[in-house]
């Protein structure tokens, strides 16, 4: 699972001024989210959601919330 840890390491390798664009969804997100639909989720829950959303990531859709709700129906 990817962390903050692991963003900040990635974004070390370049220069602080490098242009760049960067979606960050965290684990408040998929709980808001699913609140919003009637589901209450643990934070594991919420963790295994960004984790499979970053596994099968397709960037031809990217990460919306019709993608995210996918995700927390499948938990």
């Amino acid at each position: 699972m990817m962390t903050i840890k692991d963003i900040i390491a990635k974004l070390n390798r370049y220069p602080e001024d490098t242009p760049a664009c960067y979606a960050l969804w965290l684990p408040g997100d998929v709980t808001m989210r699913a609140e919003e639909r009637g589901m209450t989720l643990t934070a594991e829950d919420a963790a295994n959601v960004l984790e499979s959303m970053q596994h099968r990531h397709d960037a031809t859709i990217g990460y919306n919330w019709d993608v995210m709700d996918v995700h927390i129906d499948a938990i």
